[in-house]
């Protein structure tokens, strides 16, 4: 992973403390415009998201989004790899996460637009596991924007437990009727 650059220069002083001090500025590595990342990259990605996150976190946006469109701007899902197109779909959907905090629900720019096609590359990648998270996103976006009875419809969906891990003794087959089921409460003492 190559390390940033560190290049003495003397800033304007904006203060009188400040007058006389030297300050270090950070050059960081900027991706290739290439076809591809190169694997130097998505380590430089994969921290970036990470810092992407602590910054969503402590609700610093503006850093959040140049950390997030920095590398989502530079490449198409078609120039990537497996790997690349999985940060690409994971900084578009932080990108989704950073439109939902501020508000920004629906239309063009939005979380919505932007977990749908996070939801997309996710599919496109076989990944279930993110692919069920962003089906949450998007049914939480639909909530926010006041669509109730379709976010409703939505969480229902999302409940439903397609493959059971061991059946269900109320269910036909199962081990006891329903009518044979009963409540049993515990109490603590003391």
């Amino acid at each position: 992973m190559p390390r940033p650059t560190c290049v003495w220069r003397r800033s304007s002083p904006s203060s009188p403390q400040e007058r006389g001090q030297d300050r270090p500025a950070v050059r960081r590595a900027s991706p290739s415009p290439g076809p591809g990342p190169r694997a130097w990259e998505y380590e430089s990605w994969t921290d970036d998201l990470e810092r992407a996150v602590v910054a969503l976190s402590h609700q610093n946006f503006a850093f959040a989004d140049d950390l997030l469109r920095r590398w989502s701007s530079t490449y198409r899902p078609s120039d990537l790899d497996e790997r690349g197109t999985y940060l690409l779909a994971r900084s578009i959907a932080l990108q989704g996460d950073l439109k939902r905090d501020q508000g920004a629900v629906v239309g063009p720019l939005s979380a919505q637009r932007g977990y749908t096609t996070a939801r997309s590359l996710y599919t496109e990648l076989a990944t279930p596991r993110r692919v069920a998270q962003l089906d949450l996103s998007l049914s939480v976006a639909t909530e926010m924007s006041g669509a109730l009875e379709t976010a409703a419809r939505q969480y229902e969906d999302l409940a439903i437990d397609v493959i059971p891990t061991r059946p269900c003794p109320c269910a036909p087959g199962g081990s006891e009727p329903p009518s044979a089921r009963t409540a049993t409460t515990t109490t603590r003492s003391g």
